[in-house]
């Protein structure tokens, strides 16, 4: 039985009591008093990545060796579910049939202070790492003035 109040607990108990009275059996009245932890839902812990921002991430595919390299400076989780429309989520659908361990499939390269940082360091792991959903080689001549 919930705890309401003292004045509440007192009735309640009187009431028992009178109860056993008539009744001729012992009935007793067990309260308890209501716990925090029941009243707040617990917080579901989110990944690290979903929290990240201004990186150099690299999604790679779990079925085969297509790989891709971008950079956001809003929170990664954003960008990973914009990809799910965009070329990489398409080619998910199209060569696979399948995008369920999609956002698996994302992780940090690099964590930098400035968008340009992400720009230049996001072009040099294009080039190093020759991605092929990439539609582009220089990030810098098609975003730098964006």
């Amino acid at each position: 039985m919930p705890f309401i109040s003292e004045k509440a607990s007192k009735t309640l108990k009187d009431k028992i009591n009178e109860l056993n009275k008539e009744i001729k059996n012992d009935i007793e009245a067990i309260l308890k008093s209501k716990k925090i932890k029941d009243s707040i839902k617990t917080i579901e812990k989110k990944p690290k990545i979903i929290n990240e921002q201004c990186v150099v991430y690299k999604f790679k595919c779990y079925l085969c060796d297509a790989s891709y390299v971008g950079y956001t400076c809003r929170h990664l989780q954003e960008r990973i579910k914009e990809h799910k429309n965009s070329s990489v989520g398409e080619y998910m659908k199209y060569e696979h049939g399948d995008i369920s361990s999609f956002e698996n499939s994302f992780t940090v390269i690099k964590k930098y202070k400035s968008k340009w940082d992400c720009l230049i360091f996001e072009m040099l792991y294009i080039k190093k790492l020759k991605q092929i959903l990439n539609k582009h080689a220089d990030s810098i001549k098609a975003k730098l003035f964006t």
